[in-house]
């Protein structure tokens, strides 16, 4: 089975609703890191603290992502 990092078209991952929370910090670190994804939509999801600090330090030195809800 493929994963997503070796999907060469996956550009937008669309992830809405689908009770992501702090304990997907991990998991959300490697999507960050896929440097194809462009768009990313984690709205409706319950991230707090944990998952919002571990996003903005990704986000700081990712160049790649145009678009994050």
């Amino acid at each position: 089975m493929e994963s997503i990092s070796d999907m060469r078209c996956l550009h937008s991952l669309i992830l809405q609703n689908n009770g992501i929370d702090d304990s997907c910090v991990e998991e959300l670190d490697a999507i960050l890191a896929i440097k194809r994804i462009v768009r990313l939509d984690l709205s409706r999801n319950r991230l707090d603290r944990m998952a919002g600090s571990a996003i903005a330090r990704t986000l700081s030195s990712c160049s790649h992502l145009e678009w994050l809800e």
